[in-house]
């Protein structure tokens, strides 16, 4: 990766994307620190001859757009090095990890889907603005480590906000999964079978290929973490479980 031979870039604000960081390609964050929340999805309906509008909650928030603003402090041919950004944002149109250095206890869930606008060129000095589409809720970083357990558990929710976690458990013939007061009834799994909450899916990922597993879940609706203490236990043969949790806040 380019590095600049003119001003060490180690310590400048930075971002990182898809695990890697801002400053490996020359890329300094030059954009105020952002702390907005995301906005939620409601139709207003206006009644004849009634003040005021009666507000429908759809429950769900909206994706947003980040507008960051960058400097490019190029140490070779600035043309190719502008490349390298251009590739490593928009190789994907998928969701990646997105961190800030002035918050990196927390991340976003973000993707480049419009042009890298570049503002300004001189020498080898380029200003460029990142349009990132997000997902609304910022997540606990720590909170997409992926943790094992062999024996009921309990997990704490730090966040107001129900969380969303990934699933999967090792396990074969019939079992129910217990989250808090709620019970998740599996039949005929093979091995293991995976769960996703926030896609509202069960699955089983064989030799990178994800293999339909809905039919083997019994129940309509997927585990989901409140805010505090979440007990999490299971009948059946279960030998263990592996859970990405998704702490989240708005």
């Amino acid at each position: 990766m380019p590095q600049c031979n003119r001003i060490d870039l180690e310590h400048l604000p930075c971002f990182w994307f898809d695990g890697m960081k801002s400053t490996d390609f020359g890329l300094v964050l030059t954009s105020p620190e952002i702390y907005s929340s995301f906005e939620k999805d409601v139709k207003k309906v206006s009644v004849l001859g009634r003040d005021g509008d009666f507000i429908l909650d759809k429950r769900r928030s909206l994706n947003d757009v980040i507008l960051v603003e960058c400097t490019l402090i190029a140490s070779n041919d600035v043309y190719e090095e502008v490349n390298r950004v251009k590739a490593w944002l928009q190789s994907t149109v998928a969701y990646k990890h997105l961190i800030f250095s002035y918050e990196p206890a927390y991340m976003y869930q973000a993707c480049v889907l419009s042009k890298i606008e570049i503002t300004g060129v001189i020498d080898h000095i380029v200003d460029l603005k990142i349009h990132f589409e997000v997902k609304p809720f910022k997540y606990v970083t720590a909170g997409f480590n992926q943790e094992e357990y062999t024996n009921e558990f309990s997990l704490f929710n730090p966040e107001l906000k129900e969380a969303f976690p990934y699933l999967k458990m090792t396990a074969s013939g019939d079992f129910t999964l217990h989250v808090n007061h709620n019970n998740f009834v599996f039949k005929n799994v093979d091995g293991f079978i995976e769960i996703d909450s926030e896609m509202m899916n069960a699955f089983k990922t064989v030799d990178g290929l994800i293999e339909n597993r809905n039919n083997r879940m019994y129940t309509k609706t997927f585990p989901v973490f409140t805010h505090g203490l979440n007990n999490i236990s299971w009948t059946g043969n279960v030998s263990k479980i592996e859970v990405i949790p998704r702490w989240r806040r708005l």
